[in-house]
């Protein structure tokens, strides 16, 4: 390194595993290592220069500044080794890092890879079959159903539930949106013949002035390719589902009468 200059994340992990040689590499700090697709813009996910390096290692160590350990827990046939750096694998990866998070941030994290196609269904069942019994499994395993209901949170759900019980057909979960071959939003519920976006919360519910410009963005991007976003809160779901279900009826008839 240049003096003066600010570290990058792969020398901070390289001088973690030159600190302690017989650690590995887990949680947000492998999965940024990885380079998994757009982790590192998940909400509150502290992959910067402050957030300390996490490593398994066999036994307690003195602590380090800029670095923590977590008693060894993955298998031998877990372990990678990327540019002389020993890291747990990407599909545990992801695992250990939803696993340690709060939940509503696992849930957007969740949420944000699945519509990004950074994971699939099958990808975080992987991950948590190979996370055996570590704390957080229970969050894994509540994230995998989610996912392989077509959903990525408890209100997404719901919502579904209301669509079924209503007979509200044609309808797609989790869609990710193309326009002009790029995949510039997911839907929570999409009528795609009627050009019709329902969301659970909006765009607008993620938190953060950069995060809320981003989502109007796209939000302006559905508009101009044709698409209408019917927002509903949790609340009007739970409370009002009569009126959820009448105003996604009136939105069809005028979308696909118009």
């Amino acid at each position: 390194m240049a003096a003066g200059q600010e570290p990058t994340l792969l020398q901070r992990c390289m001088a973690a595993s030159l600190t302690w040689p017989d650690g590995v590499i887990v949680g947000p700090s492998a999965v940024a290592l990885w380079g998994i697709a757009g982790y590192q813009d998940l909400a509150r996910v502290p992959i910067n220069r402050a957030a300390p390096i996490t490593l398994e290692v066999p036994h307690d160590r003195a602590r380090q500044v800029g670095l923590e350990f977590r008693e060894r827990a993955t298998a031998p046939e877990d372990l990678r080794h990327y540019l002389g750096i020993t890291v747990i694998d990407p599909f545990l990866a992801i695992a250990d890092a939803l696993a340690i998070m709060p939940e509503p941030d696992g849930e957007r994290s969740v949420a944000w890879l699945v519509s990004r196609q950074g994971i699939r269904a099958d990808d975080l069942d992987e991950g948590r079959r190979r996370y055996r019994r570590r704390p957080g499994k229970g969050k894994l395993d509540r994230y995998a159903r989610l996912v392989g209901a077509g959903a990525a949170s408890e209100a997404e759900l719901r919502l579904h539930a209301l669509l079924q019980d209503a007979g509200i057909e044609g309808w797609e979960p989790n869609c990710p949106i193309r326009v002009n071959g790029r995949i510039i939003a997911s839907g929570d519920v999409v009528f795609e013949e009627a050009k019709l976006i329902v969301e659970v919360d909006g765009f607008s519910a993620h938190g953060g002035r950069d995060a809320f410009a981003r989502d109007r963005g796209r939000l302006r991007e559905l508009q101009m390719a044709g698409y209408r976003v019917l927002p509903f809160t949790w609340h009007e779901i739970v409370d009002r589902p009569a009126e959820v279900v009448a105003e996604i009826r009136a939105a069809l008839a005028r979308n696909t009468s118009g």
